[in-house]
């Protein structure tokens, strides 16, 4: 650690996929750098046990003050401020210095110090001249200047072997240093103690130690501190593309002669110390001091240094991983553009005739069951025939009502286990549907909240259709002359084998479901189910695909499990609004194979989960797929009242704890909501909070109602001591207080300065015994249907009549989308040859050998809460994605090879009105201003990082509207185009 840098916490950090130090959770819940990690000692030494899968891997070790205070032991023979010679000055916190190693070694030493640090930021930044790759202004009319000269500053690049070992090396010939990560170091008030070197090495290792104590002299001579000066002379050399001016008249600027002068001043003070007090300084001391004085005589004014370095051997493979790198993002470019093979004159992603013949092969697919769902879910389907049926049942009351409904015959079942005969219907004079209460743990006698509408079916369904006994009735005829068969099997997750049913729940019981129940009208006298659960394990029919390739075409058979489970919604505010339902969960498994030999098969699992369905009202009676992320669109923009009354009291108990409550009582509820605070526990420094039902009650019989505690749940322990006050305010301060969600309408703003709770924009509180409203509710946001999780999954084999074999296709999509803004989606595709195809799920939709062609790709979007620098917060929207592909048969010279390559992104803005926003989804919206310091949050930042066959190469930004750059590392570019 050069100048006995003592407590400092050092990391042995791996490279993550973005060139970056790697970053995890501590058990504290902090981010810390992964990897081994010790603790300098007072002699500015450390030690580190890495795995043994570490050796030969590229590392950058961080030294910073995560570990506490950090002190480095003054070199200066006059003092260091106003602490003596060899005493310990304090580091600033946000330390971070830093030295990269190419390839970590076993007993290996590594310096981390100033100087290294500057090597890690070189090694971490890519640089562009625009002549030298053929991008200036006479030659590029489309290029201004404007954009020349922000393509020729420094980039944040990335951290890998071959930008280490460059950066090392440059940085150890601009100081004169052998390797600035192994030298020997030798501090300047040491150099009578020195005992595990001599020779050249002595030499160099004091030189070196007198260059590192120079950083703290010249902080201290311009009075900032450590890190601010170390930023500053790092940030010359990345502006001069990793050069410095060796001298200059003006004392503010940062020169290679200002620098040695101070180590030759540091080291020189010492020697004559040491000779003054009769000390042995060794002569190598003395050469080192010669040494720097002659690099400070041989500068010369405003001559910048030359250093070049040449890329030496044992790096040349990662010249051709760059040129390797650049065909690949060529021909992927021209692929992605033409991915489906659409143009068969330019590269694609899917080879054409294959991309014709999967186009046709799911078209065929799409009209063959667009047609069976529509006879089996449109306005004459199957299932609508199922719900008249249902309805009746519900109408005959198990023989006790209605029993002479036309063309549904009812059933008597002599054999009914529950003594309920008539409780069969036979729709169409095929299917035969069950009614059969449950029964429920609060169920009474003979009344039932939960009823069963049973599909008979056949026991086996591999046994084919012609097994079916005859009493066995499970067929329904479509409008096309097929039928519908349903089977008893096991449900989605495996756990029950069960008869395929629907199953409705009411709020209240009844001895037979309502009549009415199940008509699609808006009726308000008709009891509709608040909940509806649909289980069809297997179901199965047989239908012509047409239209497809030769070969592809012909009857198949196509089996399905259904499953959905739909929530009913009313309006609240509208006591005559009809019951809608939304999907809760949603589960569909088909497969079709092509009859007779199964040589063709197709297999589809969609499974969906959503939020917000218990409180979005949509659009029509029964789900559809335009509900989602659309808010109401008749909601009222005003709710009269919506907040009859915010209250707040106390009450004490019989042992004499006092109670705080607080109630809101809202427009439609059937109770007001009262949250119970209860007296601070100093035991557990904890304060009990309680929430709870309660309604108004003639108690006395006076006329008078009272408020009275229904039911109580959802005990909250609090931290500390919280009072009713603080709470509100704090409730306030979050607008839970200002603003209610109305189920089936929307989130609706109160203004409570129109009371004395607020005046102006500052809490007052609640007076206890008063009753505050009511309030009105102005329209703030809506109530959208979202996507908790969405997975599907196609995969198909199809016959590859010239080898007489399968071709594998598989597409992956998951989707976890609460809002429209904030999601997170994933999604693979490939194909190619059944023997380069195994394990696909298993490698995330991505193949490699053969004719295989592959990608996965996953895309975060999220927003996060960061200071703003003055105190407050602000908004980011962050954007991170990943992208993994594989193709083969790309032209690398000359030769047609597979590769696998990575794309990993990154996009953060800050939401604003200044400047269009980048990324991915957002593109549409505003973003803050650009950057104007370091340190600013602002402006859009969007970089790719580019790994082709395990090499981290490059970055991929967008440098202007629509048109994306590759940096390399090398300091070679290319546009890859709009």
């Amino acid at each position: 650690m050069g100048t006995a840098t003592w407590g400092s916490r050092i990391s042995a950090t791996p490279i993550n996929i973005e060139g970056g130090p790697s970053l995890i959770e501590n058990d504290s819940g902090n981010l810390v750098y992964d990897g081994a990690a010790s603790q300098s000692s007072q002699t500015g030494t450390y030690e580190l046990t890495s795995e043994a899968e570490d050796l030969s891997g590229t590392f950058i070790f961080i030294a910073n003050a995560d570990n506490g205070d950090v002190f480095y032991r003054c070199e200066r023979v006059q003092g260091c401020d106003s602490l003596a010679y060899g005493s310990y000055v304090p580091l600033p916190d946000d330390l971070d210095v830093r030295a990269g190693v190419g390839e970590l070694l076993d007993g290996m030493t590594v310096n981390v110090n100033w100087i290294t640090d500057i090597a890690s930021s070189m090694a971490r930044t890519v640089y562009i001249d625009a002549v030298t790759n053929e991008l200036s202004a006479d030659d590029r009319t489309d290029i201004n200047q404007a954009v020349l000269d922000d393509i020729e500053t420094a980039k944040p690049g990335v951290y890998n072997q071959y930008t280490m070992e460059l950066a090392n090396l440059h940085v150890s010939e601009l100081f004169g240093i052998t390797d600035v990560i192994s030298s020997a170091v030798v501090a300047p008030s040491q150099i009578t103690q020195i005992e595990t070197v001599s020779g050249d090495a002595l030499v160099e290792g004091v030189y070196y130690g007198a260059l590192i104590a120079a950083l703290p002299f010249l902080a201290e001579s311009d009075n900032t501190d450590f890190v601010t000066k170390l930023g500053e002379i790092t940030d010359v050399v990345i502006d001069h593309r990793g050069q410095l001016l060796e001298k200059n008249e003006s004392a503010n600027v940062v020169t290679k002669f200002t620098i040695f002068s101070a180590a030759s001043t540091i080291l020189r003070d010492n020697i004559n110390y040491f000779n003054g007090i009769g000390a042995r300084v060794p002569a190598g001391a003395v050469t080192a001091l010669e040494r720097l004085d002659g690099v400070v005589a041989s500068m010369r004014n405003d001559v910048k240094t030359s250093v070049d370095i040449d890329v030496p051997s044992r790096l040349a493979s990662w010249r051709t991983a760059i040129e390797d790198s650049k065909f690949f993002i060529t021909d992927l470019t021209a692929a992605v553009k033409n991915f489906w093979g659409y143009d068969d004159s330019k590269p694609s992603f899917v080879d054409p005739v294959h991309g014709r013949r999967v186009d046709s092969y799911y078209l065929a697919h799409e009209t063959a069951l667009n047609g069976v769902a529509d006879l089996a879910f449109g306005p004459t389907g199957a299932l609508q025939q199922i719900l008249e049926g249902a309805e009746a049942l519900a109408r005959c009351e198990f023989g006790n009502g209605d029993c002479s409904t036309e063309g549904f015959p009812i059933e008597t079942d002599s054999d009914d286990p529950s003594g309920l005969p008539s409780d069969r219907v036979l729709i169409d004079g095929n299917l035969r549907l069950v009614m059969r209460p449950i029964e429920t743990s609060d169920a009474d006698a003979g009344l039932y909240n939960v009823f069963d509408f049973e599909i008979e079916s056949a026991d086996n369904p591999e046994d084919g259709v012609e097994a079916i006994p005859s009493e066995i009735k499970n067929a329904l005829v479509l409008g096309n002359g097929k039928k519908l068969y349903w089977y008893t099997e096991a449900i989605s997750d495996g756990s029950i084998t069960t008869r395929p049913y629907v199953r409705v729940f009411y709020e209240d019981s009844y001895a037979s479901p309502p009549a009415g129940s199940f008509l699609d009208d808006s009726d308000p006298s008709h009891v509709a189910p608040t909940q509806i659960a649909i289980v069809w394990p297997l179901v199965r029919f047989e239908g012509n695909i047409d239209g497809a390739q030769a070969g592809d075409n012909g009857e198949h058979e196509f089996n399905a499990l259904v499953e959905a489970n739909l929530v009913g919604v009313k309006d609240p505010l509208d006591d005559a609004s009809q019951t809608r339902y939304n999907p809760v969960t949603f589960v569909v498994r088909a497969r079709s194979t092509l009859e007779p030999d199964e040589e063709n098969r197709t297999e589809l699992n969609v499974q969906l989960r959503t939020t917000n369905s218990s409180s979005y009202y949509p659009t029509s009676k029964w789900p559809a797929t335009h509900e989602f992320f659309l808010g109401r669109p008749d909601a009222p923009t005003e709710i009269t009242d919506l907040v009859e009354s915010l209250y707040r009291d106390q009450t004490v108990l019989s042992d004499g704890r006092v109670i705080e409550y607080f109630d809101e009582e809202l427009r439609g509820r059937d109770f007001i909501s009262r949250i119970k605070l209860y007296p601070y526990d100093s035991s557990t420094n904890t304060t009990r909070s309680e929430s709870c039902n309660v309604s108004w009650v003639d108690v006395d019989m006076d006329g008078d109602d009272e408020r009275v505690e229904q039911s109580c749940d959802t005990v909250i322990e609090l931290a500390g001591e919280v009072t009713l006050d603080e709470l509100l305010e704090r409730n306030f301060e979050n607008n839970v207080l200002s603003r209610y969600s109305v189920p089936g309408n929307g989130i609706y703003e109160i203004d409570l300065s129109t009371s004395a709770i607020v005046s102006g924009t500052e809490y007052q509180g609640l007076r206890e015994g008063e009753e505050y409203g009511p309030f009105s509710g102005t329209f703030y946001d809506d109530i959208e249907l979202g996507i908790d999780r969405l997975t599907a999954v196609a995969e198909s084999y199809l016959k590859d009549p010239e080898q007489n074999a399968l071709i594998p296709v598989i597409f992956e999509l998951a989707l976890e989308r609460q809002v429209e803004d904030e999601f997170a989606l994933s999604a693979s595709y490939g194909f190619g040859s059944e023997e380069t195809y195994e394990n696909i799920s298993n490698q995330l939709g991505v193949v490699a050998g053969g004719d295989a062609q592959g990608f996965y790709v996953e895309l975060s979007v999220s927003e996060e809460q960061i200071s703003d620098g003055e105190g407050g917060l602000k908004t980011i929207e962050v954007e991170r994605g990943y992208w993994l592909i594989s193709r083969s048969n790309v032209s690398m010279g000359g030769t047609d090879q597979s590769v696998l390559a990575q794309i990993a992104t990154r996009t953060e803005y800050t939401q604003g009105n200044d400047e269009t926003a980048c990324g991915f989804n957002d593109r549409d919206k505003l973003s803050a201003a650009a950057p104007t310091d370091a340190t600013s949050n602002d402006g859009c930042e969007a970089v790719a990082y580019l790994t082709v066959r395990g090499a981290l190469v490059g970055t991929i930004r967008e440098e202007r509207d629509n048109v994306f750059v590759a940096r390399f590392i090398d300091g070679t570019w290319m546009i890859i185009g709009d």
